[in-house]
């Protein structure tokens, strides 16, 4: 399989067949937001406090809506966690465990306040190595920082040189933790070379293939690393839309299985 052929995925899932959540947000202060979630499992909404640079996007709710609506009974992983709301919404759907990670202590720390905020149980841990390695998981989720921005940006999004830092690093811990069984999924940009990220499972055993996607406009903060774009399109093979002078990017999940 050539590269143009890998950078041309074919979305299996019926949008339809999606659980129904909805997210309104109100803005508290400064750069402070309160997300109310609404899930058709949920007795009653949640809601999820953003803040210090960690926030909802549109990664996070595109993710979120693939979250299987049961999982009693199944540990989940939520690798990189930002606001929790990941883990916190695989809690309240019923998994037997959940563990929350996120190498900044901020994220943690709001991550925590929003599970209690919610009943959720949720262990979090800073390290990966603080999860061994003969533990299984049914379900890991991932919303990697993923931008291309190699500095540029900051902590919270900046995904290396070539903006797949982070899904490599989960892609191994796919590896090491996923259960034989089990299944990941991993929301993916287009701004990020997808042939590279398929190159890299492929090389570690690993089936991926195309459940979700969504188109969205670039967020503002995106002029800071635009040159570099255009650059990574004409040598790196990585899409996005213009349409009407406004720039898109594809939004992929991909489900990984060993």
């Amino acid at each position: 399989m050539n590269s143009s052929e890998e950078t041309s995925p074919t979305v299996a899932k019926k949008l339809d067949a999606l659980p129904r959540i909805h997210f309104t947000s109100e803005s508290i202060s400064g750069d402070t937001e309160i997300y109310v979630v609404e899930h058709e499992e949920f007795s009653s909404p949640i809601e999820i406090v953003s803040g210090a640079g960690i926030g909802v996007t549109p990664y996070t709710k595109l993710l979120a809506r693939n979250i299987p609506s049961n999982l009693a009974g199944q540990s989940v992983a939520d690798f990189g966690t930002g606001t929790g709301i990941q883990a916190i919404v695989a809690s309240l759907l019923g998994a037997k465990k959940t563990v929350a990670i996120d190498i900044s202590a901020e994220a943690v720390s709001l991550a925590a306040q929003n599970a209690s905020r919610n009943g959720a149980a949720v262990e979090f841990k800073q390290q990966v190595n603080e999860i061994p390695e003969t533990e299984e998981f049914d379900l890991l989720l991932c919303n990697p920082a993923s931008l291309p921005s190699d500095g540029l940006i900051g902590h919270f999004f900046d995904g290396g040189e070539m903006g797949n830092a982070m899904i490599f690093r989960f892609l191994d811990f796919c590896v090491r933790n996923l259960s034989s069984s089990g299944h990941a999924l991993l929301v993916h940009t287009s701004l990020v070379p997808l042939h590279l990220t398929q190159e890299f499972a492929r090389e570690r055993d690993l089936d991926l293939s195309f459940v979700d996607l969504e188109v969205t406009p670039f967020r503002k903060f995106y002029s800071s690393i635009l040159e570099r774009l255009h650059s990574m399109r004409r040598h790196h093979g990585i899409q996005y839309l213009e349409k009407d002078g406004d720039l898109y990017e594809l939004l992929y999940v991909i489900r990984i299985q060993k």
